[in-house]
């Protein structure tokens, strides 16, 4: 079957990672860390990070249809591949986790005060068997089929709240002071996890100069719809109260009346994150089973699914009941040390090791 996809499809997908970052707290861990100074900050690490995606693309010209396996394995053989394969497979494992932790907690708190977690978790874990056995056109296609979707219900949430939003709120604009929103707000870089994808989508896309330009305008896109979920919420809650309670996307919906009869618009808002999350998901658990694959030398992916999820299982309960699914910096270090350090010096010193050959 074949499983290349075209630019716009690129594009889709990087996207739905930057929504499901912003639906899983993004905003709200940079206003604990940064106050009002998060506002600015949001931009800062923006541009930071497009200019380190610029870099990242001109080293990838070098090694065209090769994800960060084959290059690894290109730069220091297998062992140094099966390394980096099971540094990757942890971020994604935690990614998942979390995800799925902080969404269950969302839910047991609303609308299932007495299920069990595991009936709630069930559900996931459900999902992400259906999308991975269906394949990488199934979980493919559903995100493209849930993007826009999920793009009309933040515009519709965005529409209706930014009336409050005021350049007042978000002042003094350095926060604390301006070492704590430029320099220790640098690490706030890592909530871009769409960047990770810039890693592994080389092989299954059509061209590479599209998939270039969908890494960019993903970026910018995601640049600015968390500037501009950080710009509400700071207008709306103080930093120092409602803010660090609860989902502040969930928060904004609770605000909007639909009409008369529909006073709430939150259910929406669940239940289209909820399948927004489900593609999601379904996707990195793909990924995961990708690099297992490549680095055993496997024929089919599609079995890997049944050994992954009872981890998945387990890590989950693990992150509830330990209540550290909220807790970002163990994997907030781990991700831009991969992502912003690991990978650029992979990808540098194999562009030499090119050159030389």
């Amino acid at each position: 079957m074949n499983n290349k996809i075209s630019g716009i499809e690129a594009f889709f997908i990087m996207c739905m990672f930057s929504i499901n970052t912003i639906i899983l707290n993004a905003p709200k861990l940079i206003i604990e860390n940064n106050q009002t100074g998060a506002f600015i900050n949001s931009i800062y690490i923006g541009i930071i990070a497009l200019i380190f995606l610029i870099i990242m693309n001109k080293l990838l010209n070098y090694f065209p249809n090769f994800d960060i396996l084959d290059i690894a394995n290109f730069l220091g053989g297998k062992i140094f591949k099966i390394f980096i394969g099971f540094l990757f497979i942890l971020i994604f494992s935690i990614i998942i986790c979390t995800f799925i932790a902080q969404f269950i907690i969302l839910l047991k708190t609303v609308y299932f005060k007495d299920s069990p977690i595991l009936f709630i978790l069930m559900f996931f874990i459900l999902c992400i068997l259906f999308s991975n056995l269906n394949g990488f056109i199934s979980i493919k296609n559903s995100i493209c089929f849930y993007f826009p979707i999920s793009i009309i219900t933040l515009s519709f949430i965005f529409i209706n709240n930014i009336s409050n939003f005021t350049f007042i709120k978000v002042t003094p604009v350095f926060g604390q002071s301006f070492y704590n929103t430029f320099i220790q707000g640098f690490s706030n870089i890592f909530v871009f996890t769409n960047l990770i994808l810039i890693l592994f989508l080389p092989p299954f896309c059509n061209n590479s100069k599209s998939l270039k330009k969908a890494t960019i305008f993903s970026l910018i896109f995601s640049c600015i719809l968390l500037t501009l979920t950080i710009g509400i919420l700071l207008s709306i809650y103080p930093f120092d109260n409602s803010i660090s309670n609860f989902n502040p996307l969930y928060s904004l919906t609770r605000r909007i009346e639909l009409s008369q009869f529909i006073e709430r618009a939150d259910a929406l808002f669940v239940t289209i994150a909820l399948f927004s999350c489900f593609s999601y998901i379904g996707f990195l658990a793909y990924l995961i089973t990708q690099t297992i694959k490549k680095i055993f030398i496997l024929e089919n992916e599609k079995i890997l699914i049944y050994s992954i999820t009872p981890y998945i299982i387990g890590f989950t309960f693990l992150l509830i009941n330990t209540n550290t699914y909220n807790k970002s910096d163990i994997y907030k270090n781990l991700f831009n040390i991969t992502i912003y350090i690991i990978s650029p010096l992979i990808l540098f010193i194999s562009a030499l090791k090119k050159k030389l050959m």
